[in-house]
């Protein structure tokens, strides 16, 4: 007999050998479920583990994104949710006013939610040391 087929007849005789759960007289016997049935219960655990990290998270951005509403100021560079890049001119309760080219003097108006981040620069922090330059 060759190699490979020792385990299957191991195979087919442990068949033969269990006991058959057919008909009334065997009885109502209930397949054992992986885990004891804890597969739901993981489940349900990973699940509301999940919904809570999202929660949280969009929490996080939410409370940034107000503090940035709040803290933005004249002449402080920003990025809008499209990717415009300017400076503050002037910011009322509803809309920013945006210098988005020096040369022309160019302006744009924005809703303040349109306001992404604020740009960190060398030049901002600058400026903001020597206000009477």
């Amino acid at each position: 007999m060759p190699v490979f087929a020792q385990p299957l007849s191991i195979l087919l005789l442990a068949q033969e050998t269990l006991p058959a759960a057919s008909g009334a007289g065997a009885g109502d016997v209930a397949a054992p479920q992986p885990m004891g049935g804890m597969s739901w219960l993981i489940l349900f655990a990973f699940l509301g583990l999940m919904l809570f990290m999202t929660s949280t998270a969009g929490r996080k951005q939410r409370k940034q994104h107000e503090a940035l509403m709040a803290s933005l100021k004249k002449r402080d560079r920003v990025v809008t949710t499209g990717g415009v890049m300017g400076v503050v001119v002037d910011v009322f309760d509803d809309r920013v006013v945006l210098k988005v080219d020096e040369s022309t003097n160019t302006r744009m108006t924005f809703v303040r939610e349109a306001i992404s981040r604020r740009i960190e620069s060398e030049q901002s922090e600058e400026d903001s040391a020597n206000p009477n330059d």
